[in-house]
């Protein structure tokens, strides 16, 4: 597991917190369950080619 901190405009965070709780989750899965979701629904761009390689 890894830790990433970010700062977020207080707004973001008031509905963070309010979603999260109508979901009945942590802000914390609530975030990571929707950075997956979006992650996994868009497709993985092929690596450039370089120079050489």
């Amino acid at each position: 597991m890894v830790n990433i901190n970010i700062e977020i405009p207080d707004e973001l965070h008031r509905k963070l917190k309010l979603a999260s709780v109508l979901k009945g989750t942590t802000i914390k899965e609530y975030v990571t369950n929707s950075l997956a979701a979006c992650v996994t629904a868009r497709p993985q761009a092929k690596p450039k080619k370089t120079k050489g390689g």
